[in-house]
Formats: C-alpha cells, sequence, structure tokens
C-alpha cells in the first residue's frame, strides 16, 4: 500500500492511500453512454495536460494556475477533477523517470548476453546437415540484438 506523507502541528507522519474501484452490473443505455463520454472526455484532458507540461519549463506558480482555469473553462471540468488528473498524471510521470535507470541497465545486460551468445555460436563447428539451422539461429539472435 502506497503512503502520503502530511504535515500538521503536531508533526509528519505517513497517511495509507487506498484506491477503489468497482464493475458496474446492469446499467441503462444512457448511464453506461453518460459514463463513456465522461471517461472520453477527462482522458482527453489527460493527454492535452501532458502535452502542455512538455511545452512548459515550469509547472508552477502563475502559470500553473492560468494552465488550470484555461483547462477548467475549455473543457468544462472542475478544478477538483483538473487537480485529480494532474496528480495522477505527475505520478505516472515520476514512476516512469525512477525506473528509467533500472530499464536502461537491463537492456544493457541484455545486449551484452546475446553479444556473448553470437560469439559462443560462432565459434560453435556444426555438422553439415545442421548448418543451415545453424545460421539460421545466428540470423535470429542477430535481428533481435538489433532491436535491443
Amino acid at each position: 500500500m502506497n503512503k502520503k506523507t502530511r504535515t500538521d502541528k503536531s508533526g509528519t507522519y505517513d497517511v495509507p492511500i487506498s484506491t477503489y474501484q468497482t464493475r458496474l452490473g446492469n446499467l441503462p443505455e444512457a448511464s453506461t453512454t453518460a459514463l463513456d463520454d465522461c471517461a472520453d472526455l477527462l482522458s482527453q484532458v489527460e493527454r492535452k495536460l501532458f502535452a502542455q507540461m512538455q511545452k512548459v519549463d515550469t509547472f508552477k506558480g502563475k502559470v500553473f494556475n492560468q494552465i488550470k482555469s484555461f483547462f477548467v473553462s475549455f473543457f468544462g471540468i472542475l478544478s477538483r477533477q483538473f487537480n485529480s488528473i494532474n496528480f495522477t498524471l505527475q505520478g505516472k510521470v515520476v514512476s516512469i523517470r525512477s525506473n528509467l535507470d533500472r530499464h536502461i541497465s537491463e537492456n544493457k545486460e541484455r545486449v551484452e548476453k546475446s553479444r556473448k551468445t553470437l560469439e559462443k555460436r560462432y565459434k560453435k563447428e556444426v555438422e553439415p546437415c545442421q548448418r543451415k539451422k545453424h545460421l539460421n539461429k545466428i540470423h535470429q539472435k542477430k535481428r533481435r540484438l538489433a532491436g535491443l
């Protein structure tokens, strides 16, 4: 369970964050359509907000307030919805950035392992009847290495 740090007069403490979800049963068609439209709108707002975050160097202070007021008026959403989308989006960005080093190191390991395997396959002597199969394995390993 994730935790969020809160500070008040008594000090700093961690508060657990919980996320709830449910499946909707047999809803009327009108309700389903309305919920789908709402989900489409909020996902569009999230994508546009991400694009805007990439354009602006600092996403704080007056710039943030201007962007927030624009999004609230343009998309017709509540300020609370905007804050929720912004918080979720910042969490996604932080998560991806924190995992970036791990992804890079994993890919370097994969490349090294593939190169070592290729060297072994080149050195391996094969019977003439197995030669075509062996060359195909080398070819496929080269293709995989090029994709990494």
